[in-house]
């Protein structure tokens, strides 16, 4: 989970680009539905206290600021209005920005860990029996297909260059 952030002076708009090899836990779905995990997380206080991607903005001029979270080639999904003041205080990114430049990363290794949770819970069951395989054979087979998705984990888990687009608003 990420805790961390970006503090930058933002004498002049435009765009700061950052690289971070912590990763916000990213929660899609619409925050006012009961069968949203991102609603979900609204109840409890998981993105305040473990899941903090910081940005803090020093020396504002002007009152009011658009802000976008960019992945590296530049592509934004929402924009947030925000005061100086706020900027200045800091904002959460991962709480304001419901997908950002980690939302594809985070899935495609949220659904590697999902394969391997699979693969154990297998090996847990003794699915090798009903496959008509021997104890030792099994164990062999599943725990080579678990060492695998866990390379494959850890491969997943790149460091992400990100943007950050600051544009004033009259």
């Amino acid at each position: 989970m990420a805790e961390g952030g970006h503090t930058f002076k933002g004498e002049t708009e435009g765009k700061y680009t950052f690289t971070s090899n912590r990763y916000p836990f990213c929660a899609e779905g619409a925050p006012d539905k009961d069968w949203s995990l991102r609603s979900g997380m609204a109840l409890v206080p998981f993105n305040g206290e473990f899941n903090r991607m910081m940005l803090k903005v020093t020396g504002l001029t002007v009152p009011r600021y658009r802000v976008a979270w960019m992945n590296q080639q530049n592509v934004f999904e929402e924009w947030h209005a925000y005061t100086a003041a706020e900027l200045t205080e800091g904002i959460h990114l991962a709480n304001d920005f419901h997908r950002n430049p980690f939302t594809l990363r985070f899935n495609r290794i949220q659904d590697l860990i999902y394969q391997k949770q699979t693969v154990e819970a297998n090996e847990t069951w003794h699915r090798w029996e009903a496959e008509g395989k021997s104890a030792k054979d099994g164990l062999v087979e599943y725990e080579e297909q678990r060492s695998a998705f866990i390379q494959s984990i850890q491969q997943a888990f790149l460091p992400v260059t990100h943007n950050i687009w600051l544009e004033a608003i009259a």
